[in-house]
């Protein structure tokens, strides 16, 4: 879930999104003096030649990791080539595949796609807090370089240097099968969408200092699916050390709609390679990797909006060495990497997958409802008790009800026991909520929805429209509050008091044009979601 470019397809009708992953990331800067930070930048594979801004020195497309093509596919990210000409990172690379409407991939995305974009203040030659972002859309879709996170506005206002990474999606990144994990050498096959996001984690740690950076002050950050990858590297072994804090906007630890067991990977991984035609198993692999892109990430369709049945979804799998138990089991354990957290949600975060929903024209039913509540729990009872708990007249319509649902089974709550469980694990969390209304003009009146909190982070123009001028306090604060945590693992200052999370006293901040600091944030929903199984 989450990232402006699926909202835009999904708005646009799997049209084109808001831009193209291949269109320069930022505006074209006047001429100007030169520089004080170079813009030629050895790496421990290459030199690459980067561009100066108005304010930032960026460099966009910048290889992480071979391209996972050919016999590639379905592998953990190997290692790239070297290189001695300097290569050119002006542009940004493209977007990882994605399934375009009739066949084939869309436009401005590619199967080779493992890359990422820096931005540094321009005038930064000491070490800097790096920020690393982790793109949401629900596991198949998303882009690093996505106008709406450029990270010039972020790196400059507060003096920290920006990266964005792309991983693999869909089937391409998070299929997992016994077949593969014959090939690997393992009981059950990784996910290799998020061993992406380590190796791209791991290649900042080991250059950043090259670009003015601290590779021991690394935050890694995302949003939705970025989300729940934050969490799933916090609980990483290969990830431990590689950073030093973490924020989780809109996404936490668990759940059994975003993270597959074994045995539900493998099942997935049967109905693709039937859908595909490959039903050999002594050549099922290469029968796959035979294939375009295109016909891969089409085999299964997706559900509606992430939300609607039939279809399917893709995401992390628990294999036991990778990703070693669900999340919440491993911080629950005290085993993850005990750092600093800021994570939240927003006030309305189902408004946009109902607004989704019905864009085309479609209606919500009370079947419908019910097929989202099964989604999140595993008896048909529990379902039923769901819609039980969401009746009345404070939930009129199905509409309303399939939104308070998802804003509180699929995020509020799990963040509170991720908070929960990270506190009691004897970590620092500081837990938020976002209430401020933002009404973009692709998504108008949705209050503050699933998303809305990304242009005051970034400061960029967000499906179609950036917060206006009467914001501006907010995006300060959004900055302030993100930069302030980077740079020291705690939030606190210019004005903003915010409370480390315990079960006891169950605090968080509202994060609005006045912020302030309440206590027992949705207690009688998430109690009772804490009840299910």
């Amino acid at each position: 879930m989450g990232g402006s470019r699926h909202v835009v397809l999904a708005l646009a009708v799997l049209v084109a999104g808001c831009s193209s992953s291949s269109s320069s990331s930022s505006p074209q800067a006047d001429a100007g003096p030169a520089p004080p930070g170079p813009t030629l930048i050895t790496t421990d594979h290459g030199p690459i030649q980067g561009s100066a801004e108005q304010t930032v020195r960026q460099f966009l497309g910048i290889p992480f990791a071979a391209p996972p093509v050919g016999p590639l596919r379905w592998k953990p990210p190997a290692d790239h080539a070297h290189w001695t000409t300097p290569l050119q990172t002006t542009r940004p690379g493209p977007a990882c595949a994605t399934p375009a409407t009739g066949g084939g991939v869309s436009s401005g995305t590619s199967e080779d796609c493992l890359t990422l974009d820096i931005w540094t203040p321009l005038a930064q030659t000491t070490k800097a807090p790096v920020m690393v972002w982790i793109y949401g859309g629900g596991f198949v879709q998303g882009d690093g370089s996505d106008p709406a996170t450029n990270g010039t506005n972020l790196a400059t206002n507060d003096n920290v240097i920006v990266v964005s990474l792309n991983y693999r999606l869909g089937p391409l990144g998070f299929l997992s099968s016994t077949a593969l994990a014959a090939e690997e050498g393992t009981a059950v096959a990784p996910s290799f969408g998020l061993l992406d996001q380590q190796a791209a984690i791991r290649w900042v740690h080991d250059n950043i200092a090259a670009f003015g950076g601290d590779p021991d002050d690394v935050t890694i950050f995302g949003e939705s699916a970025g989300a729940w990858s934050t969490c799933s590297q916090l609980t990483m072994p290969g990830s431990m050390g590689l950073f030093q804090r973490a924020i989780m906007e809109s996404g936490s630890c668990g759940g059994l709609a975003f993270y597959f067991t074994a045995a539900g990977a493998q099942a997935q991984a049967t109905q693709l390679a039937q859908a595909l035609g490959c039903t050999d198993p002594s050549s099922e692999l290469s029968c796959m990797r035979a294939l375009d892109a295109g016909t891969v990430l089409s085999g299964l369709p997706g559900r509606k909006d992430f939300i609607g049945s039939p279809g399917v979804d893709w995401g992390p799998v628990v294999d036991g060495v990778a990703l070693p138990a669900l999340p919440l089991t491993s911080i629950q354990a005290k085993k993850f990497a005990n750092v600093p957290v800021i994570l939240g949600t927003n006030h309305d975060e189902g408004n946009l997958f109902t607004y989704l929903w019905t864009s085309d024209g479609s209606s919500l039913t009370a079947s419908d409802t019910l097929g989202a509540a099964q989604l999140l729990v595993s008896t048909a009872s529990e379902a039923q008790s769901i819609i039980s708990h969401y009746s009345g007249p404070s939930y009129p319509t199905p509409s309303s009800v399939l939104s308070a649902i998802i804003t509180d089974g699929a995020l509020a709550c799990p963040t509170r026991r991720a908070a929960r469980a990270i506190a009691g694990a004897g970590g620092a969390a500081y837990l938020y909520q976002f209430t401020h209304a933002f009404s973009p003009a692709l998504a108008p009146g949705l209050g503050a929805a699933h998303s809305f909190e990304i242009p005051y982070v970034f400061d960029n123009v967000y499906l179609g429209s950036r917060p206006p001028d009467a914001d501006a306090p907010l995006v300060a604060t959004m900055q302030g509050t993100w930069g302030r945590f980077a740079q020291t693992g705690d939030p606190n200052g210019d004005g903003v008091t915010w409370p480390k999370y315990t079960s006891a006293n169950d605090e968080n901040i509202v994060l609005d044009l006045k912020v302030t600091t309440e206590s027992g944030l949705k207690k009688s929903d998430c109690d009772f979601w804490d009840g299910l199984n």
